[in-house]
């Protein structure tokens, strides 16, 4: 089979996850999140109670403390973020990269075949709505 046997559409379609990848790739990001130490709403929970310690108390290396712990805290939950959504930016644009490299589409004709399958799309809808 070559991507001349398919529609625009149906190769989008194929470089599309399907629920049995989607339920697959969201089982692994579990598992990252199972690989670190603390869960996320320690680091919560250490925002909160640092943010009320460096407002609540007067004493100046208490609140240096407060600000350094809740810093600390926002940056590892930015971090984790950063880390699940690369994981699944990379996951969805391997898979489509995949089916392009089976099908020997180069990201030229990707990009055509994209834009040409948006436009039978709209013109579905359209006549659809006649």
């Amino acid at each position: 089979m070559t991507s001349r046997d398919f529609s625009p559409l149906e190769i989008r379609d194929m470089a599309k996850l399907t629920g049995e990848r989607i339920d697959e790739l969201n089982q692994q990001l579990s598992w990252i999140e199972k690989d670190w130490i603390f869960p996320s709403y320690v680091y919560v929970i250490g925002i909160i109670i640092s943010g009320f310690c460096s407002l609540y108390f007067s004493q100046s290396f208490v609140r240096i403390i407060g600000v350094v712990v809740m810093a600390y805290s926002m940056a590892q939950l930015a971090h984790r973020s950063g880390e699940k959504y690369g994981y699944y930016r990379g996951y969805l644009d391997g898979h489509e990269k995949g089916v392009y490299k089976a099908f020997g589409i180069s990201a030229e004709d990707a990009a055509f075949l994209d834009e040409a399958a948006t436009e039978i799309e709209l013109a579905e809808r359209m006549e659809g709505g006649k």
